[in-house]
């Protein structure tokens, strides 16, 4: 039996404590390396993973902000939780960040909930089951070539920058999060997603699952398929509506590192 619509209601909780917190004023940080980590993150983590077990009892919580169940194998069954991706988004007053809770099985997700509280949008997905936004489910279109690319700078930089010039893509989308951005290609808002630097399985875990579900394809940099074990982190990651534009995609990027 789903118990998806419960996962929905500790989501939205969690955001209304996150935006009342934005509006009590600034939100202070420290960057460790390129992530920053605030208060914040330590709140939602731990509202998390007081909530979730509520909902299905006997389930781990691996969370991006805690180092428990990280170590040796991982369990068969657990949830997989980014409790603020898009920190620097929340912390700066921008609306790009979510909330994502992923229910993984046999190295696999099968249950996944994004949630962006500034935009009220709850993207969700369950394995075999479609993927859904405010409950409209989401399907991509195939397409032969792309007319937008979505990345987190004001402007292309890197990457993207490199991509914009060589395909020429005209149309250019500024958002948050990872997990934001790869749900937007689920939505019809953008076309691609590509970024050549390290990727945590947390970031990907459940907007993967949104994306296939609503027709799409996710891939590492490299080209290969996410699965989630051994190590947390992973080579870059390439979101589109179509296996031919990841293809096409993967090549250009190789073509770089060459």
């Amino acid at each position: 039996m789903s118990f998806i619509k419960e996962v929905e209601f500790v989501a939205r909780a969690l955001g209304k404590k996150l935006l009342h917190l934005r509006e009590k004023g600034p939100i202070d940080g420290e960057w460790i390396g390129t992530q920053l980590k605030t208060d914040a993150d330590m709140m939602a983590h731990q509202f998390l993973e007081n909530e979730l077990p509520k909902i299905k009892a006997n389930i781990p919580v691996i969370s991006e902000e805690s180092d428990k169940g990280k170590g040796g194998d991982r369990p068969n069954l657990y949830w997989l939780i980014d409790p603020i991706d898009g920190t620097a988004s929340f912390a700066n007053g921008f609306n790009g960040f979510t909330i994502q809770i992923s229910l993984m099985d046999n190295l696999a997700t099968t249950m996944a909930v994004v949630y962006a509280p500034a935009f009220d949008e709850m993207f969700t997905a369950e394995l075999g089951g479609g993927a859904f936004c405010n409950n409209k489910a989401l399907h991509v279109i195939n397409k032969n070539s792309i007319e937008s690319l979505i990345d987190n700078y004001p402007e292309p930089r890197g990457t993207a920058k490199y991509l914009c010039n060589e395909l020429a893509i005209k149309n250019y989308i500024e958002c948050g999060g990872i997990g934001l951005k790869i749900c937007r290609i689920a939505d019809k808002s953008a076309d691609l997603f590509a970024k050549t630097v390290t990727v945590r399985d947390w970031d990907i875990a459940a907007p993967e699952l949104i994306l296939k579900e609503a027709g799409g394809v996710l891939l590492t940099s490299d080209g290969d398929e996410f699965i989630y074990n051994h190590s947390y982190e992973k080579n870059g990651v390439i979101a589109a509506s179509s296996e031919l534009l990841t293809n096409q995609i993967v090549d250009l990027i190789k073509k770089i590192n060459s």
